[in-house]
């Protein structure tokens, strides 16, 4: 058998996303392992709250739908366009949810608040749509670099995300930080060592690239652990009630 080209290693990396999501762990050569680790944690967590009709807003591909089977009745998703993607349910805007006014019981929104231009607008529709008791879970960044540009507007401190469900009318049941500080530093070395010198242009330079983010990412978990500082962190989750 011949060594896996960039392409076929990518659809083996999906597939092995997939079966780490369901042991709560992120594959140890992911380059972005801290960030994904500490939302996918904390997604874990706030399962417990998630109940009946389920509407992942901005839910691209449905990276988190393997972790609500069997705890939902139903699993929706909106976003702007289907692409050549058919995860979408349904397309529409965060800004104008087409779904009816308390039509389902959990609401789930992960790193997209960021890339609208009216955070607020955009939780008051997830309360309108909202049956009463049901729960928003809801993760955002306070530290990353610039993505989806030009559709990358804010960064949120858990005070700004508290600020903005309150205000909506939710009470929240607690606010979390996905990491520390020093995984913070971590994290964006990581990032930084794998995209020095442009896309890796073979097996072995990836393999090289994705060891030395590894070793970065392991050093600095174990900092974080050591000295464990959550005035800065990657972001943040947030579970509030309607």
């Amino acid at each position: 058998m011949g060594i896996l080209n960039l392409s076929e290693l990518r659809e083996r990396y999906g597939q092995v996303s997939k079966q780490a999501l369901l042991r709560g762990k992120v594959p140890w050569f992911d380059p972005e392992r801290i960030e994904k680790q500490g939302i996918l944690s904390l997604l874990l967590s706030a399962r417990q709250f998630a109940r009946g009709r389920l509407l992942d807003v901005g839910c691209g591909k449905k990276p988190y739908r393997i972790l609500f089977d069997g705890i939902v009745d139903e699993y929706l998703g909106i976003d702007l366009s289907r692409g050549n993607d058919s995860a979408v349910d349904a397309c529409g805007s965060a800004l104008d949810l087409p779904v009816l006014t308390e039509s389902v019981e959990t609401i789930l929104c992960t790193q997209v608040l960021e890339h609208l231009p009216d955070p607020k607008q955009a939780v008051l529709e997830m309360y309108r749509v909202l049956k009463k008791g049901g729960h928003l879970i809801l993760t955002a960044p306070m530290v990353w670099e610039l993505h989806g540009e030009p559709f990358d507007y804010f960064r949120f401190t858990p005070y700004g995300l508290e600020t903005l469900a309150r205000s909506s009318g939710f009470e929240v049941v607690y606010i979390k930080a996905t990491t520390g500080v020093w995984a913070v530093i971590g994290q964006q070395l990581s990032c930084i060592f794998y995209k020095l010198f442009g896309k890796p242009k073979c097996f072995f330079d990836l393999a090289l690239k994705l060891s030395l983010c590894f070793l970065v990412q392991e050093t600095f978990l174990l900092l974080d652990k050591i000295a464990h500082n959550e005035r800065e962190s990657l972001g943040h989750i947030l579970v509030a009630i309607k």
